[in-house]
């Protein structure tokens, strides 16, 4: 009943081959999955960590970079392996695994895949990755890793884009599974 309800709303506020993608995925989620959702709160159970340490390219209005201070730096594969392995032997359940963006918008989660296939094999962390604008080569890679899912940002508005983010790019790009990031030029200096 609420996937009838729900496909109006998509195929309106959005054109229609991203409402029946869209649909396609949901359908094909719910067979794989069910309908569960898990939602997970970061916590000294569940602790954010970042590739980038502090640092952010984009230094995006709704954080700054203030955000990154607070999560636990991991700016070498080595530093996630061994941090990852600490907070499971305190007890977390799992870790999200993110980052500073580049000036295009891309978290660097893809370039520790292989840390994260040693980590998924040693522990039974839950790893959600935040990854920003990604390739499907970079897709594939977290996919192979054994990585337990992503979080990304949802924005449906260019004008939002640029002026919070900064980045030259439209609601296309952020449901796209084309991203190209050569198409970005970043709007800040």
């Amino acid at each position: 009943m609420r996937g009838q309800a729900l496909a109006p709303l998509l195929n309106n506020s959005l054109d229609q081959s991203h409402g029946e993608r869209m649909q396609k995925y949901r359908a094909q989620s719910i067979k794989k999955h069910g309908r569960n959702l898990s939602l997970f709160v970061t916590s000294s159970f569940f602790p954010s960590v970042s590739l980038t340490g502090s640092r952010c390219e984009l230094n995006c209005k709704h954080c700054e970079g203030r955000l990154l201070s607070r999560l636990i730096p991991t700016e070498s594969p080595e530093r996630l392996e061994e941090v990852a392995r600490r907070i499971a032997r305190g007890g977390a359940i799992g870790m999200l695994v993110t980052g500073g963006c580049d000036a295009n918008g891309k978290v660097p989660t893809a370039t520790v895949a292989e840390s994260i296939r040693r980590i998924k094999q040693e522990t039974d962390l839950i790893i959600i990755a935040h990854t920003g604008f990604i390739t499907p080569d970079e897709a594939c890679a977290l996919a192979d890793s054994g990585l337990d899912g992503i979080a990304f940002d949802v924005v449906g508005d260019a004008g939002t884009i640029q002026r919070v983010y900064g980045i030259n790019a439209n609601r296309e790009d952020y449901t796209s599974h084309r991203h190209n990031l050569s198409f970005f030029k970043p709007l800040k200096p």
